[in-house]
């Protein structure tokens, strides 16, 4: 089967045997080139083809995104990405303070000792827990509201928030990009059960909550906006040129290094993005 299928691509020409091997992996095509002469010449011919198409595809999305959007669009594009810039430095101040060791009411390190806390330090804690990955949103669809359910969670939680150094590893390993619809369906959800909940009522309870509370909100609004800035169109075409530019980077890099030697076809005086 193997030496029927070798045969066939052997009977295909260098242009035609280039375009079978375009819908394989890039590190495959790579490994294709060692089996035998016309397979090199193929990957090569197929790789400086799919960097010139690149080019082409990013220069069509920065026309895209020149031409075809409104002005009242754009604005409204980069105020709202200006705002989730703000809420990012935002993210960082709450999460220090809510960790400042000098907190005046139930700073964090007494909080790992308490037996039964009260819900409005409970549920604060687990949502900055869920957003931040120490805990996976497995509880999703709990009764938050049920007896008993905080002192189950308080069980698993309690351990976080031991001792006197500050967890700054958490929000450094923290990448907003990375949450999840399932964490953020889990807070959503637990501020559904909850409405009663506020600064205002958690505050004088414990201030590190109260920061949490406030820092699990500002993270649930920051995918609000991204929501609407999905809406307008502008970030994906500005993904799909950050992604195309970032692979023709990659491809151009190899093929310098080891397929632009192959000059048995490509004569010395062409250029890259000329493929003619």
């Amino acid at each position: 089967m193997e030496s029927n299928t070798q045969s066939k691509l052997h009977s295909l020409n260098i242009g035609s045997l280039s375009e079978v091997f375009t819908f394989t992996p890039l590190k495959t095509s790579l490994k294709l080139r060692l089996v035998c002469r016309k397979f090199n010449q193929a990957v090569c011919y197929g790789w400086r083809l799919r960097i010139y198409e690149i080019g082409i595809c990013v220069e069509h999305c920065e026309t895209q995104l020149s031409d075809g959007f409104d002005e009242k669009t754009v604005e409204e594009y980069k105020l709202m990405s200006e705002h989730q810039d703000c809420i990012i430095h935002d993210l960082k101040g709450l999460f220090t303070r809510a960790f400042k060791l000098n907190s005046p009411t139930r700073y964090y390190p007494n909080l790992g000792w308490l037996q039964k806390p009260d819900r409005l330090i409970v549920l604060p804690l687990l949502m900055a827990c869920v957003i931040l990955k120490k805990k996976n949103g497995e509880e999703l669809m709990v009764d938050y509201k049920k007896e008993g359910i905080n002192k189950t969670f308080w069980y698993k939680l309690k351990l976080n928030f031991r001792g006197r150094t500050r967890p700054t590893k958490l929000i450094n390993d923290f990448e907003i990009s990375k949450v999840t619809p399932k964490q953020l369906q889990n807070c959503r959800m637990i501020l559904r059960q909850n409405a009663d909940l506020s600064p205002a009522k958690i505050s004088p309870v414990s201030s590190c909550a109260s920061d949490l509370y406030e820092w699990t909100k500002l993270a649930l609004k920051y995918f609000d906006i991204k929501h609407e800035i999905l809406s307008l169109g502008i970030k994906q075409v500005e993904e799909k040129i950050e992604s195309y530019k970032t692979t023709s980077q990659k491809m151009l890099k190899v093929f310098e290094k080891i397929l632009a030697n192959q000059q048995f076809w490509i004569p010395p005086e062409q250029t890259l993005t000329d493929p003619n």
